[in-house]
C-alpha cells in the first residue's frame, strides 16, 4: 500500500500550527526575536516554537502557538504560510482541504494588520497553491471559546461576510469555556450558508459533544474521541450521520491518550461512526499528515479500502460546495477506485 497515492480529504488543519520549521526560523531571525538571538543551529528554534515531546499541559501547548502568532506580523509572511500550508498538503496527496485560521487571533499585538487585510493574504497564498496544483482548498473561520460574545459576533460578521471563501465556522479552544452562550452566533452563521464544525470531546466530555450537534447545530466535530464516553451520544452522532475530525497523533501530543497505540480509532470504526483522518497542528508537533496514516496502517492494521472509506466520508462531510466535491471525486477518487479494482 502506497500511502501517499492515496487520494486524501484533510478537514482539520490549522494555518498558525502547520507552519514549516525552516520558514519560522526564517522569520525569527529577520525579525531578530530577542529570545533566539544567540540561536545556533535549528534545535532553539524547534524548541522555541514547537513541542518535542508529548504534553499533557494546555498552557505548554498555547505557549507555542503564542511563539508562532507572535511572529506572523505582515501580510507577506501570512500569504507565505498560507501557500506553503497547502504546498505540503499537495505533496502528501491531499486533494482537497479545509484550512481553518483565526484572523483575529493573528491580528492580536499586530494592531497595523486588519482582519481584511489579514484575510486577502491568506487567499493570495491559497489562489497561489490553487493555480499551482490544482488543490481544492475551503477556509474554515475559527472563534474563540474563551472570547467574549460580543467579540465572536463581531468575528462571525467578519465570515458571513467573507463567505464566498470561508466554507463553515468553528469553535476551539479549551473546552472547560461554556461554548452554549455562542448558540444565536452559530445560528447566525448557518444563515448566511456557512457549515458549522466545533472542537469537542477532546479533552472534554461526551457531553460538550452533545451540546455541539444538539445546540450549537455542528455537523462535524473536531476531534470527538470522548464520545464514547457515552453511548447515547455515540447513536446521536451516527443518527445525525454527523462526522468526526480525528487527529490521532495530535491527541498524543495533547495528552489525550496515554500513547498513540491506546488511540480509540478502532473503536470509533467498530461502533459505525464516520471517522477522518487530520494532522491539526502539525508544525507544532513536527509531523505530517502521512505520518498519521502510517501510524495507523502499522499499529491499528487501517487496510487501503478503510484509508479510501474515511476520505470518502470526509469528501461527503466538506463544507465546500457540491459542483467542487463531484469535480474532486470524478478527478481523483474515481480514476483511484478504477485502478485499485
Amino acid at each position: 500500500m502506497q500511502l501517499q497515492k492515496i487520494p486524501k480529504v484533510e478537514l482539520h488543519n490549522h494555518l498558525e500550527g502547520s507552519i514549516r520549521l525552516d520558514t519560522l526560523k526564517e522569520i525569527a531571525i529577520e525579525l531578530k526575536v530577542k529570545a533566539l538571538e544567540n540561536a545556533q543551529g535549528i534545535e532553539p528554534f524547534k524548541q522555541f516554537f514547537c513541542l518535542d515531546k508529548p504534553t499533557d499541559s494546555l498552557t505548554t501547548f498555547l505557549t507555542k502557538f503564542g511563539n508562532i502568532q507572535a511572529v506572523l506580523v505582515n501580510y507577506d509572511i501570512v500569504e507565505r504560510i498560507a501557500f506553503e500550508v497547502c504546498e505540503d498538503a499537495h505533496l502528501q496527496g491531499v486533494v482537497l482541504l479545509e484550512l481553518r485560521y483565526s484572523p483575529h487571533y493573528i491580528s492580536l499585538g499586530h494592531s497595523e494588520m486588519t482582519l481584511d487585510g489579514i484575510h486577502l493574504a491568506v487567499m493570495k497564498g491559497v489562489e497561489k497553491a490553487r493555480s499551482k496544483y490544482g488543490i481544492a482548498v475551503g477556509l474554515i473561520g475559527i472563534l474563540d471559546r474563551n472570547s467574549t460574545l460580543e467579540e465572536a459576533k463581531r468575528v462571525s460578521d467578519f465570515f458571513c461576510k467573507y463567505k464566498r471563501d470561508f466554507v463553515a465556522v468553528d469553535l476551539a479552544n479549551d473546552e472547560k469555556y461554556d461554548a452554549l452562550q455562542f448558540k444565536h452566533v452559530f445560528e447566525n452563521a448557518k444563515e448566511h450558508g456557512l457549515g458549522v464544525t466545533i472542537h469537542a470531546g477532546e479533552a472534554g466530555t461526551s457531553e460538550n459533544v452533545r451540546e455541539a450537534i444538539e445546540v450549537l447545530g455542528a455537523t462535524r466535530i473536531g476531534h470527538g474521541v470522548m464520545i464514547l464516553q457515552d453511548d447515547k451520544v455515540v447513536e446521536l452522532a451516527k443518527a445525525k450521520n454527523i462526522l468526526l475530525e480525528v487527529c490521532p497523533i495530535s491527541n498524543w501530543y495533547c495528552g489525550v491518550v496515554p500513547a498513540y497505540q491506546s488511540h480509540p480509532i478502532r473503536k470509533l470504526l467498530d461502533r459505525g461512526l464516520k471517522v477522518s483522518i487530520n494532522s491539526d497542528d502539525a508544525g507544532i508537533f513536527q509531523t505530517s499528515l502521512l505520518q498519521d496514516y502510517e501510524m495507523l496502517s502499522k499499529h491499528f492494521s487501517v487496510t487501503e479500502r478503510e484509508f479510501l472509506e474515511m476520505n470518502l466520508n470526509a469528501l461527503e462531510a466538506s463544507f465546500v460546495d457540491q459542483q467542487l466535491k463531484d469535480q474532486v471525486y470524478r478527478q481523483h477518487f474515481e480514476p483511484y477506485l478504477n485502478q485499485i479494482n
